[in-house]
């Protein structure tokens, strides 16, 4: 499943706010994107993974301007009931993972950037 969370989005109507027993974290917005094709392929002791996303479900276009940008992948405990891992592209702060505020918190400092364009 691929979630897009967009935090500070003007005029936003069912903002979601993340808690936990000391803190919270809102996120203006948070919705599947159905059309993200996913493809996994699993061997005896590794396994691959290959999405697609449209860029326009994330506002994106090609047009070549540098973004400050990351993408990560949860992952669960064997009951798939509680997140054993965070692992990030350039984000190598994800230590946390019973803080749910805390792992939806944007630190951008640690992200890393990018560009998209047509060659």
């Amino acid at each position: 499943m691929a979630v897009l969370y967009r935090h500070r989005v003007p005029g936003a109507k069912d903002p979601v706010t993340f808690t936990c027993p000391w803190r919270a974290e809102k996120v203006d917005e948070v919705k599947e994107l159905a059309s993200v094709k996913i493809a996994v392929v699993v061997e005896r002791d590794k396994y691959g993974v290959e999405v697609a996303i449209p860029l326009s479900d994330l506002g994106l276009n090609l047009d070549g301007a540098a973004r400050r940008f990351d993408i990560g992948a949860l992952f669960g405990d064997p009951q798939g009931t509680a997140t054993a891992l965070r692992s990030y592209w350039a984000n190598q702060n994800t230590g946390l993972v019973s803080d749910v505020p805390g792992e939806i918190m944007l630190f951008p400092n640690l992200w890393g950037s990018m560009s998209m364009g047509v060659k």
